[in-house]
């Protein structure tokens, strides 16, 4: 999954920052999931995709390419765009993560 986030950041022509992107990509997939109680392999794949786009724009001020990505994945832009708008209105397009939050969720997943 890091691979992908990583690949995903330096196909836009970024560089990559682990430290920024990996946490709150994964956040925002268990919030959604906790909400939706989406599961499916496929789901998940889109989903991955999908937030790491988001990430990306809220917390390095990147753009990213749909095109790019529909190329190398098969995504489309459509369903990327569909799956960007699902996951906004289910977060109440609330993607600010405070550092209390993070810290939060990071003890609770046991992540060190």
């Amino acid at each position: 999954m890091i691979m992908c986030i990583k690949e995903l950041t330096q196909l836009q022509g970024y560089n990559f920052d682990l430290d920024h992107l990996i946490i709150p990509t994964l956040m925002y997939i268990d919030k959604f999931i906790q909400k939706t109680q989406l599961a499916t392999q496929h789901e998940i794949y889109i989903l991955l995709l999908v937030s790491s786009s988001i990430a990306i724009k809220m917390w390095q001020d990147y753009g990213c390419d749909p095109l790019l990505i529909e190329e190398i994945t098969g995504v489309s832009r459509k369903q990327q765009a569909m799956v960007e708008r699902k996951i906004f209105q289910t977060l109440n397009y609330s993607l600010f993560l405070s550092t209390e939050e993070i810290g939060k969720w990071i003890h609770h997943q046991n992540i060190e």
